[in-house]
């Protein structure tokens, strides 16, 4: 019989299952508690993609890099493209130092070189060149005929490169040495017995070979400015023709370091054991002159500055007299792409029959019999061969018959009588 429930237990009853609930409650509120941080720390998850389609739409949007200003490199033994700069200085980049500084400032007076040019063409004395009135770049270019007579024909051509070098002889300079550099990278520009190719720390100088003698080159700038040299053409690339004295008048010199230009005394670049690095104002062995240090162009040189766009239709001079001929032109590379390459042929083709079959050996003319004689008394009787019996081993040998000798009186009858 079971006991009804008294009220001390009902009490602790309810107490036990008031306790059980607060629990879970408690337990329900620290869980809750801990995930909200986590959640509101990390990102939606519809924050990824919306910042990857940002960045695409902002790549989308930015500009493009801008492709290589050089381009693809020439082709072997294919025509550089030279800026109008280069184009101009391309005909006299290669010649000697002493030699092309009278070439540059006597440029910027054309009529001085005009007047010079008449006066050795009119059988001038050239000894008396140096009393002239002209400028004293154009005095010591009357040394050199052939170059000043060159120049006189080109008016329009010196003219552009004297105004060129008056405005802007710093970049007439670098493109010197930009074309220098690229004919010695090409193999046109070596040493000879006539000139001597000296680096000046990362400058290329071009001084005489001989002390007291200096030679005019001559050559095509179309062959020696080139991507490589051509396909079986070994040279010559530049001539040089009979040898001038040198003198005083040499007395300019480039600065090349500092793309300066300097006039004074050439015994700065010139002693007794022959050219050396130029000497200029401030350097130990410097030899101050009258009137000497950085040039500058006379007051009657040509106003206009330079621009390559107004010199761009230039007549440029051809090749001085005895340059040599540019080759042919198939030893000149195509500038034509590279082909495509070939797939590579598949293995039924290595098993398949020829369209044609190889000749047999019977069918070379090499082994080819001569043809038989047309006449019938030419050719060879012809005649069965013969073939001995075999010898028959089975029969015994028949015996040998053995003559008996003669008797004496068959002797003496042979004998017959004495």
């Amino acid at each position: 019989m079971e006991r009804p429930l008294t009220n001390s237990r009902l009490i602790s009853l309810f107490v036990l299952t008031a306790g059980c609930v607060a629990l879970i409650l408690v337990a329900a509120c620290s869980r809750h508690a801990t995930s909200t941080p986590a959640q509101s720390a990390s990102p939606p998850p519809t924050a990824q993609p919306q910042n990857a389609a940002a960045v695409a739409a902002q790549d989308a949007t930015a500009p493009a890099p801008p492709e290589s200003v050089q381009g693809p490199p020439p082709a072997q033994g294919a025509p550089v493209s030279l800026d109008p700069l280069e184009q101009l200085v391309a005909p006299i980049a290669l010649y000697p130092d002493p030699l092309i500084a009278l070439v540059l400032p006597a440029s910027t007076v054309p009529s001085d070189l005009a007047a010079a040019a008449q006066y050795l063409g009119g059988n001038g004395d050239p000894s008396q060149v140096d009393n002239q009135p002209w400028d004293p770049s154009v005095r010591g270019l009357a040394h050199y005929p052939t170059v000043l007579e060159w120049m006189a024909q080109n008016p329009a051509w010196t003219q552009a490169l004297g105004a060129a070098f008056a405005s802007r002889p710093a970049d007439v300079m670098a493109a010197i040495q930009q074309l220098r550099s690229m004919a010695k990278t090409a193999g046109t520009l070596t040493n000879t017995s006539q000139q001597e190719v000296v680096d000046e720390d990362g400058a290329i100088a071009i001084e005489p070979a001989q002390p007291e003698m200096i030679y005019v080159p001559s050559y095509d700038p179309d062959v020696v400015f080139v991507g490589g040299p051509y396909y079986g053409y070994g040279g010559p690339y530049m001539t040089f023709g009979m040898g001038f004295p040198v003198g005083f008048w040499l007395g300019y010199g480039f600065d090349w370091g500092h793309r300066a230009f300097w006039h004074g005394d050439w015994r700065n670049w010139h002693n007794e054991g022959g050219w050396g690095h130029p000497v200029f104002p401030g350097q130990r062995g410097y030899i101050d002159a009258a009137g000497a240090g950085r040039w500058r162009a006379p007051a009657d040189a040509p106003s206009a500055r330079f621009s390559p766009s107004e010199h761009t239709a230039f007549a440029r001079p051809g090749p001085m007299p005895g340059a040599p001929h540019p080759p042919e032109v198939g030893r000149r590379a195509p500038a034509t792409p590279s082909p495509e390459p070939r797939a590579a042929p598949s293995p039924s083709m290595h098993f398949e029959t020829p369209s044609t079959p190889a000749p047999r050996v019977d069918d070379r003319p090499e082994f080819r019999e001569p043809p038989p004689t047309e006449r019938p008394e030419d050719r060879a009787p012809y005649s069965a061969p013969h073939f001995a019996p075999a010898p028959d081993h089975s029969r015994p040998a028949p015996a040998e018959k053995r003559e008996s000798p003669p008797r004496k009186e068959e002797r003496d009858r042979d004998r017959g009588p004495r």
